[in-house]
């Protein structure tokens, strides 16, 4: 699951969980896969990054993510909090 607050992003996979602020990110990368649907590359400014895959509305949760990040650091307007399972 992908679930973005309105302060983070966290990707839960394999029973794990990743965790990144917001305000940290500084890329996000798409590649679109006629099968496989969304690969979203995130990156922070301490160069960690973060894989998430997601096949079902990917294109709402990538533009519901952009639009956060640019709210939080001050780019827009803020956006409500996403949720997809993948």
């Amino acid at each position: 699951a992908a679930i973005l607050t309105d302060s983070r992003l966290i990707y839960h996979i394999n029973g794990r969980n990743t965790v990144i602020n917001l305000a940290d990110i500084s890329t996000i990368d798409v590649s679109e896969d006629d099968f496989f649907g969304h690969t979203i590359q995130v990156t922070t400014t301490d160069g960690d990054t973060m894989g998430i895959e997601i096949t079902v509305q990917g294109d709402l949760f990538i533009d519901a993510l952009r639009s956060q990040v640019d709210a939080i650091q001050g780019n827009g307007a803020q956006v409500p909090v996403w949720g997809l399972a993948h």
